[in-house]
């Protein structure tokens, strides 16, 4: 179980940094935050908005997960282990160490920075496909696949704060001052914890301190002395109550927003085949979607989460209300009576969130699948040089390709070569046809998604789209044939390809 204090995250933190910029991703190894923490336990990532603090825990376990893999890598072969050992040179010598005659570890990993170089010199001194996939093993490697990307051109390449933040946002929990909350965090698994805003009115608390100093000072100076552990402990129960309702309802909030992003994502795999009809994971999430009625659904949550909410906004007036009163001295024994059934109304709102949670486990399973499934599609994609940054040049782009294809359909149905061809080759100039309008069928979806794109309402940004369309527009082959070349069309449809990338990508 690993505890989680506001306060301690926060003591952490420079005076003048703003707390709700910032965010910790702790690993399963920092048992207890209550206890002592310091600088020298995190690294930090840093962008324009977001600063992350990073457990150096995690540097050790991308040590032995790359210790894992070299090991696997030079097992009964001399060879192998010479190669790793020239990467190691080149890299000066100091990120391996013999463990004994037949195996190395790594050491000195004291960077991501450092951990890029190392993998990259190794990817490049060996020239192994098999080295790089297995580094690249999302399920035996989660640690190095958490901060860096498989990169065609360069090997690897590290993940943006922003892309960070963006792949791991459903580990994420917020703390308001003065809460602390247990989770559950199993192996290989960790938590990003965001620190709320402390100048924000909603749904914050008191830090631990300041309410523990305006309770002694009334206990001390009121005439109707009131029980001041009782105090305390109510107070912390509801905060910590009061907490898991908030988180109880962003899960839920999360969960109907899955609904929306699921129809962008069937969206885009209709139009791009990510995930052809068969694959299990497409079976399940159209199972369970099937299975609802889907627009019912959708409203029959977001009037649990909408009720939930309105509850929360209250419950929090009545908090920043009990404690003006401690600040002021007029905390009456009513009051602590009305904190007691505050509780119990929060605690009766998260048993009504968790038994929609609970019936919203099945799709919210099968669409992280779903999502995780694509996603690796997309980061997989060999494009990486676009010449086109946005949705206009994209646009236009497919439209060129689709005026193309128009003009080799055109003359291969008109054409007077073109039909001498069909006449002594009736079926290779059917198949060559065939295959060409094929090929526009699939860019007319693409230029019907581009068309109604809105980067607000979809899953995937622009940068994305782009790669995913240049990649799709890249495919376009046109059928080998001497007429082919006669025409110039298998000439144009090269530059064509070529004019998707960017010069010297």
């Amino acid at each position: 179980m690993m505890e989680i204090y506001f306060n301690k995250l926060a003591n952490v933190l420079p005076e003048n940094n703003k707390k709700e910029n910032v965010r910790f991703l702790l690993s399963e190894k920092i048992a207890n935050c209550s206890n002592a923490l310091s600088n020298d336990v995190f690294f930090i990532l840093k962008d324009n908005i977001s600063n992350i603090y990073v457990d150096k825990n995690f540097l050790t376990k991308i040590k032995n997960e790359l210790t894992d893999v070299i090991n696997d890598y030079i097992k009964d072969n001399i060879h192998h282990l010479d190669k790793i050992n020239k990467a190691n040179n080149k890299c000066g010598d100091i990120f391996l160490d013999r463990k004994n005659i037949n195996c190395l570890t790594v050491i000195n990993l004291n960077s991501l920075d450092s951990v890029q170089e190392f993998i990259r010199a190794m990817i490049n001194e060996t020239g192994s496909s098999s080295l790089k996939e297995k580094i690249f093993n999302k399920d035996e490697n989660p640690t190095v696949n958490l901060f860096f990307d498989k990169d065609f051109v360069r090997g690897v390449k590290r993940k943006s704060v922003s892309r960070l933040i963006k792949d791991i946002k459903n580990k994420m929990v917020e703390l308001n001052p003065g809460c602390n909350l247990p989770f559950k965090v199993g192996k290989k698994e960790y938590i990003l914890v965001k620190l709320g805003n402390v100048e924000a009115a909603n749904n914050q608390v008191k830090l631990e301190s300041e309410v523990k100093n305006n309770i002694e000072a009334y206990i001390n100076k009121s005439s109707n002395s009131l029980d001041e552990e009782k105090i305390k402990s109510t107070l912390t129960k509801f905060e910590i109550s009061f907490n898991f309702l908030n988180e109880n309802i962003k899960k839920l909030y999360d969960v109907i927003n899955k609904y929306y992003k699921c129809a962008s994502l069937n969206n885009a795999n209709n139009t791009f085949g990510f995930i052809k009809d068969g694959d299990e994971t497409l079976e399940d999430i159209h199972k369970i979607l099937n299975e609802k009625d889907e627009e019912q659904s959708i409203k029959k949550h977001s009037d649990v989460y909408n009720e939930c909410n309105e509850t929360c906004k209250l419950l929090n007036v009545f908090h920043q209300d009990f404690v003006k009163k401690v600040g002021e001295k007029s905390l009456e024994k009513n009051d602590i009576d009305k904190l007691s059934e505050m509780i119990k109304k929060i605690e009766s709102n998260t048993d009504s969130l968790a038994i929609e949670l609970k019936s919203l486990a099945s799709f919210s399973n099968a669409y992280n699948n779903y999502e995780n499934k694509i996603k690796n599609k997309v980061s997989n994609i060999a494009i990486k040089n676009s010449s086109c940054c946005s949705i206009n040049e994209i646009t236009t782009k497919t439209n060129e390709c689709l005026s193309l294809l128009d003009g080799f359909i055109k003359r291969k149905e008109t054409g007077f070569l073109s039909k001498m061809y069909k006449f002594f080759f009736p079926k290779k100039h059917n198949e060559s046809l065939n295959l060409l309008i094929d090929y526009k069928s699939e860019i007319n979806k693409i230029s019907s998604y581009l068309y109604v794109y809105k980067e607000k309402n979809e899953y995937f940004t622009i940068d994305d789209i782009c790669l995913m369309v240049t990649s799709k527009l890249s495919k376009i082959n046109y059928p080998e044939s001497w007429l082919g070349y006669l025409y110039g069309e298998k000439s144009k449809c090269n530059n064509f390809i070529q004019s998707l990338f960017k010069k010297g990508g």
